[in-house]
């Protein structure tokens, strides 16, 4: 799988606690071997269209003593529910996530 064109952006910024993150990604369209799982294991040339997706993340860190930080975060995978596939398999759509973590 290789597409003729790909494009990446990723913007990173912290503002005192805080941090954000944006993923940009376009792909255009491209090629992809599909096999078969039954004998005789046929594959099949299949092409895919292009897409762009974005992501978007952000955390917040606070310290709760000398030697504890607390980190919230939260954001979400393909913001726009994009439909696109990843070796012959459909991605889910639009997720989130969101947490948090604790460093001694």
């Amino acid at each position: 799988m290789i597409p003729a064109h790909l494009f990446g952006l990723s913007l990173t910024q912290r503002y005192k606690s805080f941090l954000f993150s944006f993923d940009l990604n376009s792909t255009g369209a491209y090629i992809a071997p599909v096999f078969e799982n039954d004998f005789p294991f046929r594959t099949a040339e299949l092409t895919f269209p292009g897409y762009t997706k974005v992501d978007l993340f952000a955390s917040y860190e606070r310290p709760l003593g000398e030697r504890v930080i607390l980190t919230l975060f939260g954001g979400a995978d393909n913001i726009f529910d994009v439909t696109y596939f990843e070796n012959g398999f459909r991605t889910p759509g639009a997720m989130g996530r969101g947490g948090f973590k604790l460093r001694f």
